[in-house]
C-alpha cells in the first residue's frame, strides 16, 4: 500500500468521532453518613434494588454499607493479580465499580472533583485521606464483565422459540468481540497518539471485525496504548470471570472457550508488568488452576477464609443492625435467622446482602437470593451424586455439621467424573455451604501467602448457612429421589424404537383425553396440544443431564425437538406430523423423518455427540406412529445403524387410505 493510502485509510476515512465528554454536573449526594463503631453506612432514602454501579447508588440516595477501605486493602497487595470469590449478589460488581471511581483517570479534570464527592467523609476519607494523594484518579483502567451474555437460564424469545444467546461459541465469541470493542470505544482517545498501523487495527477492533488475527491479543494492545498515552501502568478491573466456563461447560464447548479466554487473559495479565499495575478479578468459583487462569503464577485467590478482604463482600451483623434501623425494620432476629450464618475469618459472621436489602425494601423474610438463579446445574450433580452424598445432605437439612475437605481448585472436569468432593466444592463457594471453623489461628498474618491459605489445607466443618438456603436444599431433594431418567427419553437415546414406540404411546393414551386431541379433524389448536404434550414428557430430562431445544433453528429450518445428552454422547432429533385424514399415519411419519435429513437438522448437533437418533413422529388422536433411524459417528460421518418401522395394533385404513379409529374406543 502506498504511503499516501496507508494516510488516507487511517487519519481520514476510519477515523473516529473523538468527542470531549461532557462535564457531568456535581453529586446530588443527600445521604448522611452514619457511623458505629468501625462500621458505616451511606443513609439514603432507599435501598439499591436495580443497581450495582456505586456512582449510581451514591447519586440515587441509595443506602449504601461502607466499604471503602476494599480500596486500601487492594493497594496492599504484594501480588500483581488478586481474585476474590465470593456467591452471587454478594457485593462484587458494586465494589469493582467503586474501585474503577477511585482510581481511573477522568477525561475532564472537573470529573475528578466531582468524583471525589462520591467518596467524601467514607471511611477511606477519614482514615486513608493521603491515598487520594498518591492514586486518586491517577491511573488508566481497563474494566469489563465477562458475564457478556444473558444468564444461560435466561431465554430470548425469537419468533416464538426460547434462545440462549451464548449457546454456542460462535455467539460467545461475536459477545466477546462486541464487549472489546466497547472498550475501544471507551478509550477511543488514545487514537489520535498510534501510529498508522495501529491505527489500522484500533478500528478493526472497534468494529468488531471477525476476520481480525489475533483477537486474543487486543486487550494487552490495549493496555500499551493506555501506558503510551498517560506513561502509567493500567489496573484492570475484571467481573464475573468465571462465567465464559460455566457457560461453556453447561452448553459443551467448554475447551475451546478455555482456550480462547487463556490467550486473552493470558496476555493482558502474564508478563505484561510493563504495562500492568495491578488487577483485580471478581467472581465465584475458584477455578484459577482448572480454567484459563491456569498458566499464571502471580495470582493470589481469596476466599472468606483468607484474612485479606474477609469483611469486605457481605454485611456484617454491625452493618445489618445500621441499616434495619435506618430504615425502621425490627426484625433482626428474623433476619439473622433468614440470611446470617457465612463464614469469614476472627469469626465474622456475614449475611447474604440481596436478600437484607430485598428485605428492606418488601418487608417479607423469603427466598429473596435463592430465587434469583435456577439451579439446574447443581440439580443435576445431586440428583447423579451417591447415595453418602445424600446421606450427609439430609444431615445439613437436619441442622448438622458435617466435614469435608474442598478441592483448592476446581475443575470441571471433576464435575463431569460426579465426584463428591467437586460438587461440595461447588455449593461451599456458590453460598450453599457454610463454614464453622474458627480460622482465626491457621498461623494468617499480614503476608498475602497466608492471607490466600488454600481452602483444602484443612478439612472444613460444612453447614447449611441459614433457613433461605436450606428452603433450596429441601426442594433439591425432593428432586433428586425422583424415578431415573423418564422410561420414554432413555429408550429413545439408546436408540430402542420400537421400545420407545410403546412408552410413547402408553404416554398418549394414559395422559391425553379426546377433549385434548380432538379427533381426526383436529386443526391448529390440536397440533400444538400435541407438539406441547411431547416437549412435556422432556421437560423432566433436563434435570438428569439433558439438553432440550424446541423450535430452534437448525440447518435449513426448525426442528420440532431436539434433545442431547453430553456425557451419554447421545442425541436425538424429533420432528412431529399430525394426520388430519389425507394420508396414512405412516406416510406422515415416514415425511416427518424425511424432513429432518432433507432440512439438515442435524447440522446443530454438538461435536462431542457419537450416536444420533432421528425419528418421525405422527399423531392422530390417541395413535402415535413411529418412524426413525439410528445413527453411528465414525471418521467424522454419519453411518445408519439400524431402523425402524411402527404398527399400530387396531388401526385399519379404508379404501381412499385415512386410518378408521372408534374414538369411543380410544
Amino acid at each position: 500500500m502506498s504511503p499516501f493510502l496507508t494516510w488516507f485509510f487511517s487519519n481520514w476515512l476510519f477515523t473516529p468521532q473523538c468527542k470531549r465528554p461532557k462535564l457531568l454536573p456535581p453529586v446530588p449526594k443527600t445521604q448522611d453518613i452514619i457511623t458505629e463503631g468501625n462500621f458505616g453506612i451511606y443513609a439514603g432514602r432507599d435501598v439499591p434494588i436495580g443497581t450495582d454501579n456505586f456512582e449510581a447508588i451514591v447519586t440515587e440516595d441509595c443506602s449504601f454499607v461502607d466499604k471503602t477501605l476494599l480500596i486500601s486493602e487492594f493497594l496492599q497487595c504484594t501480588t500483581r493479580v488478586s481474585l476474590v470469590v465470593r456467591p452471587r449478589r454478594f457485593g462484587k460488581t458494586t465494589n469493582l465499580t467503586m474501585l474503577k471511581n477511585f482510581f481511573a483517570c477522568p477525561i475532564e479534570p472537573d470529573n475528578k472533583e466531582r468524583r471525589q464527592e462520591l467518596f467524601r467523609d467514607s471511611k477511606i476519607w477519614r482514615e486513608e485521606r493521603k491515598l487520594f494523594d498518591e492514586h486518586f484518579c491517577k491511573y488508566p483502567v481497563i474494566s469489563f464483565s465477562l458475564k457478556v451474555c444473558l444468564d444461560i437460564s435466561t431465554p430470548v424469545i425469537s419468533d416464538g422459540a426460547a434462545e440462549h444467546p451464548c449457546e454456542t461459541w460462535e455467539k460467545m465469541e461475536k459477545d466477546i468481540r462486541l464487549m472489546i470493542a466497547g472498550l475501544y470505544e471507551e478509550h477511543k482517545y488514545v487514537y489520535s497518539a498510534l501510529s498508522n498501523a495501529r491505527k489500522l487495527r484500533f478500528n478493526d477492533v472497534l468494529n468488531a471485525d471477525p476476520k481480525l488475527d489475533s483477537w486474543g491479543r487486543t486487550l494487552k494492545e490495549l493496555s500499551e496504548y493506555l501506558k503510551a498515552y498517560y506513561n502509567r501502568r493500567c489496573i484492570v478491573l475484571i467481573d464475573e470471570y468465571d462465567y465464559p466456563l460455566d457457560v461453556a461447560f453447561h452448553h459443551g464447548f467448554y475447551e475451546t472457550a478455555r482456550d480462547f479466554f487463556k490467550s486473552l487473559l493470558g496476555s493482558l495479565l502474564k508478563s505484561n508488568d510493563l504495562n500492568i499495575y495491578r488487577a483485580f478479578l471478581v467472581g465465584v468459583m475458584r477455578v484459577a488452576k482448572a480454567g484459563y487462569l491456569s498458566d499464571f503464577n502471580n495470582v493470589m485467590v481469596y476466599g472468606m477464609f483468607n484474612t485479606r478482604f474477609s469483611d469486605k463482600f457481605g454485611f456484617t451483623e454491625e452493618e445489618v443492625a445500621i441499616l434495619l434501623r435506618h430504615h425502621q425494620k425490627t426484625d433482626m432476629e428474623g433476619v439473622k435467622k433468614w440470611y446470617d450464618g457465612y463464614g469469614a475469618t476472627n469469626n465474622i459472621s456475614l449475611y447474604n446482602p440481596w436478600s437484607v436489602i430485598s428485605y428492606i425494601q418488601l418487608g417479607v423474610l423469603d427466598t429473596h437470593w435463592v430465587d434469583t438463579a435456577t439451579t439446574e446445574t447443581i440439580q443435576r450433580l445431586i440428583w447423579r451424586s451417591r447415595t453418602t452424598f445424600k446421606e450427609s445432605a439430609a444431615e445439613l437439612i437436619e441442622g448438622e455439621t458435617i466435614e469435608r475437605k474442598l478441592l483448592n481448585n476446581l475443575s470441571y472436569n471433576d464435575l463431569s467424573r460426579n465426584s463428591d468432593d467437586a460438587l461440595w466444592t461447588l455449593l461451599y463457594y456458590s453460598g450453599y455451604l457454610s463454614h464453622k471453623n474458627d480460622l482465626s489461628n491457621t498461623g494468617a498474618s499480614t503476608s498475602d501467602a497466608q492471607h490466600s491459605t488454600p481452602c483444602d489445607a484443612v478439612p472444613m466443618k460444612l453447614c447449611i448457612p441459614n433457613a433461605e438456603v436450606a428452603n433450596e436444599w429441601r426442594r433439591w431433594l425432593q428432586i433428586s429421589n425422583a424415578p431415573p431418567l423418564s422410561s420414554v427419553v432413555d429408550a429413545l437415546l439408546n436408540g430402542h424404537l420400537k421400545k420407545f414406540h410403546q412408552f410413547l404411546s402408553d404416554t398418549v393414551i394414559e395422559a391425553l383425553s379426546c377433549n385434548d386431541v380432538g379427533g381426526s379433524k383436529a386443526g391448529k389448536k390440536s397440533e400444538s396440544f400435541y407438539h406441547g404434550f411431547s416437549l412435556g414428557w422432556l421437560i423432566d430430562a433436563r434435570f438428569r443431564g439433558c439438553t432440550i431445544k424446541s423450535n430452534r433453528e437448525a440447518g435449513l429450518g426448525r426442528s420440532d425437538g431436539h434433545i442431547e445428552h453430553q456425557e451419554r454422547r447421545q442425541a436425538a432429533i424429533m420432528e412431529f406430523k399430525i394426520d388430519r385424514g389425507n394420508g396414512t399415519m405412516k406416510k406422515k411419519a415416514e415425511e416427518a423423518l424425511s424432513q429432518i435429513e432433507r432440512k439438515e437438522y442435524r447440522r446443530e448437533i454438538s461435536s462431542g455427540i457419537e450416536q444420533l437418533v432421528e425419528v418421525g413422529i405422527a399423531f392422530k388422536g390417541k395413535f402415535v406412529m413411529i418412524t426413525g433411524k439410528v445413527y453411528k459417528k465414525e471418521d467424522g460421518k454419519w453411518l445408519e445403524e439400524d431402523g425402524y418401522e411402527g404398527e399400530i395394533d387396531g388401526l385399519e385404513e379404508d379404501e381412499d387410505g385415512d386410518e378408521n379409529m372408534d374414538m369411543d374406543d380410544q
